[in-house]
């Protein structure tokens, strides 16, 4: 996904009245770290199909890292909006 569509499907996001702030906030980090997640994805098969393994290794990383902030920003959700169920990435 380009930028731009990733912009405008935030932005779509921000403008939803149904949603809270937070809810906001919560989808739209879900949508661009879930496209990020893909992209990194992407970029490993086509490193181990093309037998370049550092750069494998570097997306690996990168896929693993976002997936760490996911990790992060669901319990900070939690202890913040009191919300004891878990954030749901639809993954």
């Amino acid at each position: 996904m380009k930028k731009q569509d990733m912009a405008l499907a935030v932005q779509r996001i921000a403008n939803d009245p149904d949603r809270s702030e937070l809810e906001k906030l919560t989808a739209a980090f879900g949508a661009v770290t879930a496209q990020f997640i893909a992209n990194s994805e992407n970029d490993l098969a086509l490193a181990r199909a093309m037998g370049d393994e550092e750069t494998a290794v570097k997306e690996q990383i990168k896929a693993n890292v976002m997936r760490s902030a996911r990790e992060i920003f669901a319990y900070c959700y939690q202890v913040t909006s009191g919300d004891r169920s878990e954030v749901l990435w639809h993954e």
